[in-house]
């Protein structure tokens, strides 16, 4: 290839990487959504969290932070290659009268309306940022905000002092001699407030969970997790609490009251619904119940029904239209006194405890 050949083919690649150029800027500058802007808007350009530890170590500073900045709001357009690619179709798109069509498509299924400085409330952040600080032991936190304002951006910084956070000392659950009250002291062991772990105010509400699914296995159905009153005492020194576990002076009677077995009517063939028990695990224990036994959920009832025995596994308890307690069973079966097979109850069986019922028919 001739000198001159060489020289026409590089002039040929410059020339073209030049135009490449001039339509790359000609199409940033055409999707530029900065010319969309009317005076004073500025495009709010998201949030920066300082933590300020000189008040108390914080173990994982990074992780606190961005927990604190998913509080935010609002949240910032976002950018794509440095440019709000998603604000450009929105403006593109222009008004939009009809709920159809390409236009409509672009401007609220692929846009998104610009998010302005204007639109930020950081006194509210603020108040946002000291109510999680202080859910999660660090009551004494403070928390200051400055902006930043740009040509066509700005930014909010906001600047956190947790301070040291609280954490569990001591854990106190009822002692009077009440039926629930020794119920829930005897869990104590699996009480999800340990000593040592940080105060956190979703741990609090878990154990009220716990401890209201514990009764209702005891047959308090009636009860309530907001009956239990959780006080946290912050003041016994070094950073740390001591939580009371405690029943509401307003909890109702019948929340108090368990519910015991009336009559017992057998469905061999109900198939549970959606609301039932059905996906409890299987029973460990069996356990033989009779008239005014407290009924536990997913129990396995033996009841002496004469010379032959009722297996039934408990689904879920109900009310007729008399306002009757019932008992819906998924599985029943009559087992013989002797080694013979147990006869399915393909029928529905009304059994009152207390009485005797009659063996089936051979």
């Amino acid at each position: 290839m001739t000198k001159q050949k060489h020289i026409a083919l590089f002039n040929q690649k410059k020339w073209t990487a030049y135009g490449i150029v001039v339509i790359l800027c000609l199409y940033l500058y055409a999707c530029s959504v900065n010319k969309y802007l009317q005076p004073g808007e500025v495009f709010y350009g998201g949030a920066d969290i300082v933590i300020n530890e000189d008040s108390g170590k914080v173990k994982n500073p990074r992780l606190l932070a961005a927990e604190l900045d998913a509080l935010t709001r609002p949240l910032p357009n976002k950018k794509l290659l440095g440019r709000r690619q998603k604000v450009w179709y929105y403006f593109l798109a222009g008004n939009v009268e009809k709920e159809k069509g390409f236009r409509y498509w672009m401007k609220y299924k692929l846009g998104q309306p610009a998010v302005l400085m204007n639109a930020l409330n950081p006194d509210r952040n603020v108040v946002v940022l000291k109510n999680y600080l202080e859910n999660n032991g660090y009551f004494f936190a403070k928390a200051t905000y400055d902006t930043t304002w740009g040509t066509n951006e700005g930014k909010v910084t906001y600047t956190v002092t947790p301070g040291k956070r609280y954490i569990i000392q001591n854990t106190f659950f009822p002692a009077d001699s009440g039926k629930i009250s020794q119920i829930i002291s005897d869990t104590k062991e699996e009480s999800l407030l340990k000593k040592g772990a940080p105060y956190n105010f979703e741990t609090l509400k878990a154990e009220r969970i716990r401890i209201d699914e514990v009764l209702k296995n005891r047959g308090f159905y009636r009860f309530n997790p907001d009956y239990i009153l959780m006080r946290v005492d912050s003041t016994i020194g070094n950073h740390g609490v001591d939580v009371y576990v405690t029943l509401k002076n307003e909890t109702p009677d019948a929340a108090l009251k368990p519910w015991v077995l009336n009559n017992m009517y057998i469905f061999p063939n109900h198939v549970p619904s959606s609301d039932s028990l059905r996906n409890e695990p299987e029973p460990k224990k069996r356990r033989v119940v009779g008239p005014g036994t407290v009924l536990a959920v997913s129990t396995l009832l033996i009841l002496t029904t004469g010379l032959w025995s009722l297996n039934a596994k408990v689904s879920r308890l109900n009310f007729d239209e008399k306002r009757e307690r019932v008992v819906v069973v998924e599985k029943a079966s009559l087992v013989p006194p002797t080694s013979a097979e147990p006869v399915r109850l393909e029928d529905p069986v009304s059994l009152k405890l207390g009485t005797t019922a009659e063996s089936p028919a051979p």
